[in-house]
């Protein structure tokens, strides 16, 4: 209740803060789907066979990822336009902004000092073969 109340409070301040806090929120769920689901395609087609899994799509798995990523790219690339014209201060979709500054952090933190002690999930699996 205290996080919905603060963020009622947003709302009264400026309704374009709001605005780009809900639309972030959208894309930004959005880019982390495409992002998975391209590293999935480009280890299916390129890279060496996955390893054993609990659930599969089987044979129509690639072409349902692809139709996924075909069906997210003009959805993220509309959700992050302004709503309306001429575009103002108080008008514009200032999500894309957010969104790449988010990402500019975070591919900074990892070329600084996450490269050096992250250790992926991928060197825990050992595989069959």
């Amino acid at each position: 209740m205290t996080i919905s109340a603060l963020l009622a409070l947003i709302n009264i301040g400026s309704t374009a803060a709001l605005n780009a806090i809900t639309s972030l929120a959208a894309v930004a769920t959005l880019v982390s789907y495409y992002l998975t689901i391209g590293c999935l395609v480009h280890r299916r087609l390129r890279g060496p066979a996955l390893p054993p899994h609990r659930w599969s799509l089987g044979r129509s798995g690639l072409f349902i990822n692809i139709a996924a990523l075909a069906f997210l790219t003009p959805l993220i690339f509309f959700l992050t336009w302004p709503l309306v014209t001429p575009v103002q201060a108080e008008t514009m979709n200032w999500s894309s902004v957010m969104l790449c500054g988010t990402l500019i952090i975070a591919a900074t933190y990892y070329v600084v000092k996450g490269r050096n002690e992250y250790v992926g999930p991928v060197v825990h699996v050992r595989r069959e073969e």
